[in-house]
């Protein structure tokens, strides 16, 4: 799928992890989870999402030795980060519905578990 940088590591492609999440329109998971901001790096998307205020909420996506992504959904007040959920080794045929199923677990009915 994608060359190794180092052990460990494949290049993710900003562009390719967008379209895995469904792309940019309304029915993607980047409109899901509210996402404000994109940022990204050879190893890493990360998404910065809206939620409770006074916290913010950041999805990380990565992806692993074996060229499969790995999720990370963070929330952070300040100085202290808390990690809300993760999932590995998603295929890019389940990253959607991967992002939005931790988002909505985390959501709970009852708003953010933070």
């Amino acid at each position: 799928m994608q060359e190794n940088l180092s052990p460990g590591f494949c290049r993710i492609g900003p562009e390719q992890t967008i379209a895995d999440l469904g792309g940019r329109g309304v029915g993607s998971a980047l409109a899901y989870v509210g996402t404000r901001k994109i940022f990204h790096s050879e190893t890493e998307l990360r998404l910065h999402i809206g939620g409770k205020p006074g916290w913010r909420y950041v999805i990380s996506i990565t992806v692993n030795a074996d060229c499969l992504y790995d999720i990370e959904l963070w929330a952070m007040r300040g100085v202290n980060k808390k990690s809300l959920g993760t999932r590995g080794y998603v295929y890019a045929h389940e990253l959607q519905e991967t992002i939005e199923s931790l988002y909505d677990q985390v959501m709970g009915d009852d708003g953010l578990l933070v």
